[in-house]
């Protein structure tokens, strides 16, 4: 059962905040030529992949790896998979300005030690990014989240969803739900597969309709602050255990909206903030 829900309007100051990610800075640089690999399985460590488009699922076994200005489309069930059990134990992985593409189930899954996922563009995914252990994203545009299903009940979107082992950073990302029946939240703490503890969410753009903006359920030692969150179909944050929240802008960017029965109604106009406006404009 939710025991702390967020749907107040914070009355703090704005924090400061830069201009968070678009298209226009993320990915691969405008002009990249590419060289093309297909179903690839990368055995090798301590090398940097660059320049590189993945048709189909890549599958990671090495470790100390880095893809930078790569392409990863037509894949399935993922783009990325990281192997992070025996034999490979894959660890210490770094995604840098590449861009995902997919329109199938999961733009990244890190099934370990991912390390770090930075200026990266994921697109046309269900799970944008999926994580069982430490982890970092900052500086990424997740966006235009895609699943085939046309029933709203089976519509489980998440920008980022973390399902197990916490350790997790997430840092100055926008991250963008669909505007209706929009999933289950743009951060999403899911203990599937072992409890969640020490998570970091600050300074990051959520908007859309998923179900809660940010849904940290069981997990503990988090916090979020600093952050924009447009206001999801039952609220802005929920959370299963008390975390720390501070700091954080509260928006609606889409309809009024009243969740009938609800205990506590959303407030039926919320500003949207001039920064966000900008952002919007921005290509």
């Amino acid at each position: 059962m939710v025991i702390a829900l967020r749907h107040s309007i914070q009355t703090a100051p704005p924090p400061a905040v830069s201009t968070w990610p678009k298209a226009s800075d993320t990915g691969p640089p405008s002009g990249t030529v590419f060289t093309n690999s297909t179903n690839a399985v990368i055995t090798g460590s301590n090398i940097t992949i660059t320049n590189t488009r993945f048709i189909g699922t890549c599958e990671l076994r090495g470790s100390n790896v880095t893809f930078r200005n790569c392409r990863f489309e037509q894949f399935y069930p993922m783009g990325l998979s990281q192997q992070d059990t025996a034999p490979y134990n894959s660890v210490n992985v770094t995604v840098d300005h590449c861009h995902f593409d997919g329109g199938n189930v999961e733009g990244i899954i890190a099934m370990g030690v991912l390390g770090l996922v930075t200026g990266t563009n994921i697109e046309g995914v269900t799970l944008g990014i999926s994580c069982y252990g430490p982890l970092t994203v900052r500086d990424c545009y997740i966006h235009d989240l895609d699943n085939a299903s046309t029933n709203p009940d089976k519509r489980h979107f998440d920008g980022i969803v973390s399902f197990g082992g916490g350790g997790h950073v997430i840092d100055h990302n926008a991250i963008v739900m669909l505007p209706a029946d929009g999933g289950t939240a743009a951060i999403s703490m899911n203990p599937t597969f072992g409890s969640i503890n020490n998570v970091w969410i600050k300074n990051n753009l959520c908007m859309g309709r998923a179900a809660y903006t940010i849904a940290t359920e069981e997990a503990t030692a988090v916090i979020v602050e600093d952050n924009h969150l447009d206001l999801g179909i039952f609220g802005w944050v929920a959370a299963e255990v008390p975390i720390t929240e501070r700091r954080n802008v509260q928006f609606n960017a889409g309809p009024a909206q009243q969740t009938p029965g609800y205990v506590n109604p959303i407030p039926t106009t919320v500003p949207l903030p001039p920064e966000v406006q900008a952002w919007l404009a921005k290509t």
